[in-house]
């Protein structure tokens, strides 16, 4: 629809983005894959329980991983684009628009897995065939008006109405819902960490160089916030694995 209305620059313009988007959805699938096939045990074995709890941890570090690659991009788009051509100037706001949509739909992720793998997968159909018809609207509209902005506003209200409508339908049919109070603690220094970096003076060194630097302290600011404060057990326990194994390895070298 992007290449009928606005032409080939625009769809490829569009489709990088979609691009960029993709590779930071990486780590999201391969913890998808790994829940697919714990989500088919617990359903044979109907422990909700456990699916709930999976559930939770699934969608905890889904939002982690959401949010810090998010601003990975995002505080540092401005960088990005500089090396891109100036068909990339509406790049940055498209790919925020997007990327609201994708993070939901990440955090929800494990959602759309128990949805199909129940016994009222067949509901699923209606859900797809509302996202399609509420995508192919909007976009009629939308893009025509705002370009490819256009296209991702449509896109991005599609998906969060999607995964939200799994959400409700999977939450009053089986009583599984992936929310808990640290979660909000974590989007809370997510926003503390945006304020401060619009807060702060730009400094004028090399674009790559500020890339990296930002970059650094996005991830002592965020994740070690993160591991510091406790706000995902699973997380330290992870690190705290990790770092066992090395002083081991370290050690048993010695």
């Amino acid at each position: 629809m992007i290449a009928v209305f606005l032409g080939l620059k625009a769809t490829g313009v569009y489709s990088t983005i979609l691009y960029l988007i993709n590779a930071l959805q990486i780590p999201i699938r391969s913890i998808m894959r790994v829940g697919t096939s714990l989500v088919a045990k617990y359903w044979k074995e109907k422990d909700m329980e456990k699916m709930n709890e999976l559930y939770i941890k699934v969608s905890s570090i889904s939002l982690i991983i959401s949010l810090y690659t998010f601003m990975l991009v995002w505080i540092n788009i401005d960088h990005i684009i500089f090396y891109l051509p100036k068909d990339f100037k509406i790049a940055g706001i498209t790919f925020l628009i997007f990327m609201i949509g994708k993070m939901i739909d990440m955090y929800f992720g494990l959602n759309g897995i128990i949805f199909i793998t129940s016994k009222k997968y067949k509901y699923d159909i209606i859900f797809t065939a509302i996202l399609l018809v509420a995508v192919y609207f909007m976009n009629l509209y939308l893009i025509p008006k705002f370009d490819i902005l256009g296209a991702a506003i449509s896109t991005s209200f599609a998906i969060i109405f999607y995964n939200v409508g799994r959400l409700i339908f999977v939450w009053k049919l089986y009583g599984l819902q992936p929310f808990e109070f640290n979660q909000f603690k974590i989007i809370a220094l997510f926003g503390l960490i945006l304020v401060m970096f619009e807060i702060l003076p730009i400094f004028d060194i090399h674009p790559i160089l500020y890339t990296i630097l930002n970059s650094l302290i996005i991830t002592i600011l965020f994740i070690g916030g993160i591991i510091l404060f406790k706000f995902n057990l699973d997380l330290n326990g992870y690190i705290n694995k990790i770092t066992f194994k090395l002083l081991k390895k370290e050690y048993i070298s010695k």
